[in-house]
């Protein structure tokens, strides 16, 4: 990721798409930066991706061009190795790309916002002391109370430091997302019992014992509260078929597991 995020930087410089005043006005070490992605153009970059170099060119080229442009990223980036240095070249590609403070892109967090949170229903987790790679990543565990999903592997294929049996993957795709994409197809195979929520069929459901169709967001009424940033989402569409809000998905098995109470 870090490498095809380099090489699109190196085509907005190559072509002289980037945004002159803003690396003028704001950016440090612009000449040293010059010299890095010129180890990765487009074309030894295809080597490591396997992105074709004119796919990487075109995508630069669109996002430097675009009215507003955002990035989505979590855990493929944040979690993998080299994650930090792979966003930073994302977020400098972003604003070179002059997609940065502007409509529909990047924005600042304004630090004087504040959405107090009422969180007296919430529950620590019991069994944080046993979470999955507690032993490797114990910053990790304590902050986020839960388990390291790079544990996973050792503890469905080798039972270290006990066996995981059955998963519940909300949203997500773990081959696709996570290195070693064999390794993970080996892990979900060997579940005993593997179930999928999500909005779409991804290389994970084929190996899903049960797959539970989830909304999108245009389906959904929402908000998220994320620090100094409030998002309202109204419905637009009414669900289609079966799909079902996924917090009310888990809602409803909190309830049958006795835990309805934490779900007001």
């Amino acid at each position: 990721d870090g490498a095809l995020a380099l090489a699109m930087i190196e085509v907005l410089l190559e072509e002289e798409l980037h945004d002159e005043a803003f690396a003028a006005k704001w950016m440090h070490g612009f000449g040293e930066l010059r010299g890095l992605v010129q180890h990765f153009r487009p074309d030894t970059v295809e080597g490591i991706t396997g992105v074709p170099a004119e796919t990487i060119r075109q995508l630069a080229r669109r996002i430097a061009g675009a009215r507003g442009a955002s990035p989505v990223m979590y855990t493929g980036l944040e979690y993998s190795d080299s994650g930090v240095q792979a966003i930073r070249a994302v977020f400098t590609l972003w604003a070179l790309a002059g997609q940065l403070d502007v409509p529909g892109g990047l924005v600042f967090r304004m630090k004087e916002n504040s959405f107090p949170q009422n969180r007296r229903h919430l529950v620590p987790n019991p069994d944080v002391r046993k979470a999955l790679g507690r032993d490797r990543f114990p910053v990790y565990s304590h902050y986020r109370g839960e388990s390291h999903a790079i544990a996973l592997p050792k503890s469905v294929l080798g039972g270290e430091p006990y066996r995981i049996r059955a998963l519940i993957n909300l949203g997500g795709s773990l081959i696709t997302a996570w290195p070693d994409p064999a390794l993970w197809r080996k892990t979900l195979a060997a579940l005993d019992l593997f179930v999928c929520i999500n909005r779409h069929h991804t290389a994970d459901s084929a190996y899903a014992d049960l797959v539970l169709p989830a909304t999108t967001g245009y389906e959904n009424t929402s908000f998220m509260r994320y620090g100094p940033l409030f998002k309202i989402r109204e419905r637009l569409l009414e669900p289609v078929g079966e799909a079902r809000n996924d917090a009310l998905i888990l809602a409803e098995l909190a309830r049958r597991l006795g835990y309805g109470h934490l779900y007001p």
